[in-house]
């Protein structure tokens, strides 16, 4: 059953033997010559949804890939539409950084170690990844996930 269709992606309600939680899958409305930073949002999303925990956040339960059907399906969690607050977006403490059609928002508290950062996507035969070349990282463990930073000085 096709619960909406936005802009990005079609949602629908899904079952799967052997899950007892109420299930969404999320197919990207996305054709050859379609706005790169649409095929960019849904593989960003397809990376980081999966690490994602927390008692707000779906359980991801299933991940297609590009070469064949990408999709994701999760948990349906219940309650309102989070559109109408997308579209009070950005939020009045938000940093508003645009480059390239690409709006980001930071919160006040982490521009100062962000200034002067660059990202890019960068996508070879293993993997699909932002990549971040932050100038004020002091250090960082050897999988990339954690790092330190100073502070920009002004």
């Amino acid at each position: 059953e096709k619960l909406h269709q936005g802009g990005m992606a079609e949602i629908f309600s899904v079952t799967k033997e052997g899950i007892d939680v109420p299930l969404v899958m999320k197919v990207p409305l996305i054709l050859d010559g379609d706005d790169p930073t649409m095929i960019v949002s849904f593989e960003q999303e397809m990376t980081i949804l999966p690490r994602l925990t927390g008692p707000h956040v779906p359980r991801c339960y299933g991940v297609g890939d590009f070469a064949s059907q990408p999709y994701l399906v999760m948990e349906r969690i219940g309650g309102a539409s989070l559109l109408a607050r997308f579209k009070q977006a950005p939020l009045p403490l938000d940093e508003v950084v645009e480059d390239k059609g690409v709006r980001i928002l930071i919160d006040p508290k982490a521009i100062l170690f962000l200034i002067g950062t660059e990202m890019d996507f960068v996508r070879d035969k293993m993997q699909a990844r932002f990549v971040f070349n932050n100038p004020n990282q002091t250090s960082a463990c050897g999988c990339g996930e954690s790092v330190a930073l100073k502070q920009a000085i002004q």
